[in-house]
C-alpha cells in the first residue's frame, strides 16, 4: 500500500541514492521539479520506461501534496495511482 511522503522525506531518500521520477507534462517540468528528479510524463509511463532508467531499482514512490494539489485542480485526480497500480509497480512503505 502507498504512503505519502513529504518534500523532506523525498529529499532524504534522494539524498541516500533513491530515484525520484516527476510524471508531470513536459512543459511544467521545465517550469519547476525537483532538483536531480526525471520527468516521465504520466501519459508516458510504464515499466519499460521505468526499467530503462532504472535497471536495479525495485522500489517507487510518488510525489506529495506540492504535486497533487495543482494535478487534482488541473483535473488529474488519482491517475498515477491507477496507472502505478495497473502497472504493479513495487511501492515503498
Amino acid at each position: 500500500m502507498a504512503r505519502k511522503i513529504d518534500r523532506a522525506e523525498v529529499q532524504r531518500m534522494s539524498s541516500e541514492g533513491a530515484p525520484v521520477v516527476e510524471v508531470l507534462p513536459a512543459k511544467e517540468y521545465r517550469l519547476e521539479h525537483l532538483a536531480g528528479a526525471i520527468n516521465i510524463p504520466l501519459t508516458k509511463l510504464d515499466e519499460r520506461a521505468v526499467a530503462r532508467l532504472f535497471p536495479t531499482t525495485s522500489r517507487a514512490n510518488k510525489t506529495g501534496s506540492r504535486m497533487a494539489y495543482p494535478a487534482k485542480a488541473d483535473g488529474r485526480t488519482r491517475l498515477g495511482s491507477a496507472i502505478w497500480s495497473e502497472k504493479t509497480f513495487q511501492h515503498a512503505r
